[in-house]
């Protein structure tokens, strides 16, 4: 019972990050399942703004920190 009682908390903890950091983005909960999500279905429900490469993502990182 103790250690579901610290899951369940900490499930709820992760859940309110997601929440925060998607905030309007999330079109549905199907997120909360615990299943993992290919790249088109995660776009699809919010998760991800877009699909790209590892490449394409540090490239941006490093223009927008050089504008900053």
């Amino acid at each position: 019972a103790e250690h579901k009682a610290l899951l369940n908390a900490c499930r709820a903890e992760f859940h309110g990050y997601v929440r925060r950091g998607r905030n309007g983005k999330l079109t549905s909960d199907a997120w909360t399942s615990g299943k993992t999500f290919g790249p088109k279905a995660a776009l699809q429900i919010g998760l991800i703004d877009k699909i790209g490469t590892l490449d394409g993502a540090v490239a941006r990182a490093l223009k927008l920190a050089k504008s900053s």
